[in-house]
């Protein structure tokens, strides 16, 4: 079975802090960039708890910076909130600081309170929605704006600034129904549908009757992955409530309810909403609905509610380690990395961010690697030594190792000196601890370290570990890892610490 995956995010408020919530949303996206998910969605809200992101074009500024394949974009801009030259430029500035992976997703507004809070009748939205794409259209693809329409006008307003992509970068909406599915696909554009298989079967195959097959019809459900079913089902089911509170807040408010909505996660999955449950349940869950519903575009949803960073965290890495091979196009051997290739992109990403910035970048580039089977199999086989330089690096002085651990082994505390470390795990398990140092050691007398966390490293999963970060791996059977020295630790005298 052959699909692409997305991300949908609400960017809703759980119980973090805004800043904790924004700093956990874009090391989510850093890790969806590396995993190869083709698309990240953002929704846009205005004032209720179900979208922390009511700007979605500075949110999206930072997700532009923070990744290198991704492509990303709203879902939808709400257009009758915007003057429609001032989004034009946005639009042009977000695709340029991208390098052209913007997509362009439309609509009117969902929430007639939210419309009305905005001093915009919900009755002229879908009037003014359609004036105005047809304003930013044109802007997009013209050298002068000129526009004589009900609500807005436009004389010979010079276009400064030019999409990457032409005529316009790709569009998007969110589809309801056959006539909104075929009017997207009359736009040439792509679509994205949330309702129960049996609902939107008729969507998916209007949208590809109307568009000759092409373009992209997604499925979006609520996802987690657990190592069971039963663990998934527990720690997903208060966060779906957390997240539906927020969904209905401003309808609550005002004495009403939108009916189409699961309102808890059990029937959120008797709806066909979500996909809760261990590996292989997720696994033929998504095999199911892509065939019954003929998507090719299958939208996940990895943070809501009151799920922690490290919840959604284990989930997504369950789901790209276990999950996404399964499907033809995210297959490992298709990632067809060189040793070389390797190199060159590490080196790019420390040359342009040397910091812990550029390291995050780095860390992005091994979990791709370790997605590639056949770049594992080659450069660590039964016979690979505990440690292998497979490449070091005569700029930079940063070197690409192999190890290959049999049976179990534990390492002390210990950081990298005045260097840093990466390490990939690409088989069996790593457990890895973090260290607080409460006393300095010298080259005379070791120091003293009380652990803080214990956290596992899974085949997929990458960590960077910065300059005087103390951590200790502990191995219970054989293990595989690619790992990225800073410099050669070969050639750096270290500090000892002892547990106390």
């Amino acid at each position: 079975m052959n699909v692409e995956f997305g991300v949908f995010d609400h960017v809703d408020r759980g119980e973090s802090t805004m800043a904790e919530l924004y700093a956990s949303r874009l090391a989510l996206v850093e890790a969806y960039d590396a995993a190869g998910f083709r698309g990240y969605h953002v929704a846009e809200h205005h004032a209720t708890s179900l979208g922390m992101a009511p700007s979605p074009g500075i949110y999206l500024a930072a997700v532009a910076q923070r990744t290198r394949r991704l492509r990303f974009g709203p879902l939808v801009y709400i257009l009758p909130l915007y003057m429609p030259l001032r989004l034009i430029e946005e639009i042009c500035m977000l695709d340029q600081l991208s390098g052209g992976r913007f997509e362009l997703g439309v609509g009117r507004g969902i929430s007639p309170y939210e419309l009305a809070y905005c001093n915009l009748n919900f009755l002229d939205a879908t009037d003014i929605y359609e004036e105005s794409l047809a304003v930013v259209l044109a802007g997009l693809t013209s050298k002068t704006l000129t526009h004589s329409g009900r609500h807005y006008q436009y004389r010979g307003v010079p276009m400064e600034l030019e999409p990457v992509q032409r005529p316009h970068p790709p569009l998007w909406q969110g589809v309801t129904s056959v006539a909104s599915a075929v009017a997207a696909a009359k736009r040439g554009g792509n679509a994205v549908g949330h309702g129960a298989i049996a609902g939107l079967r008729p969507i998916v195959d209007a949208f590809l009757d109307a568009s000759g097959g092409k373009g992209l019809i997604g499925c979006g459900r609520h996802i987690f992955v657990a190592d069971t079913d039963a663990e998934a089902m527990k720690i997903a089911a208060p966060a779906y409530k957390v997240w539906y509170d927020s969904l209905v807040s401003l309808w609550r408010k005002f004495r009403s309810i939108p009916f189409h909505f699961a309102e808890n996660l059990e029937i959120a999955i008797a709806k066909d909403a979500a996909i809760v449950g261990s590996p292989a349940t997720v696994r033929a869950e998504i095999e199911r609905h892509v065939a019954e519903t003929r998507c090719n575009y299958f939208v996940t949803r990895f943070a809501y509610g009151n799920l922690t960073h490290e919840e959604s965290v284990r989930s997504l890495a369950l789901f790209t380690s276990e999950v996404m091979p399964h499907f033809k196009k995210y297959g490992r051997k298709a990632m067809g990395y060189t040793l070389e290739q390797f190199a060159r992109e590490v080196r790019d990403a420390l040359k342009a961010e040397p910091g812990p910035n550029g390291r995050k970048k780095v860390c992005d580039i091994v979990q791709t690697v370790l997605k590639d089977d056949a770049f594992v199999a080659k450069h660590i086989t039964d016979d690979t030594p505990e440690r292998k330089i497979l490449y070091e690096d005569p700029e930079l002085g940063f070197c690409i190792l192999a190890h290959n651990y049999h049976g179990a082994k534990e390492s002390q505390p210990h950081d990298h000196a005045h260097s840093w470390a990466i390490y990939g795990q690409a088989r069996g398990e790593t457990e890895m601890s973090d260290w607080d140092k409460l006393e300095e050691a010298t080259p005379d007398k070791a120091g003293k370290v009380k652990r803080r966390r214990v956290y596992p490293l899974k085949p997929g999963m990458a960590h960077v570990y910065n300059e005087g970060d103390l951590h200790s791996p502990r191995r219970e059977s054989s293990t595989k890892l690619i790992r990225i020295e800073g410099a050669n630790m070969e050639k750096v005298t270290r500090l000892k610490y002892e547990a106390v």
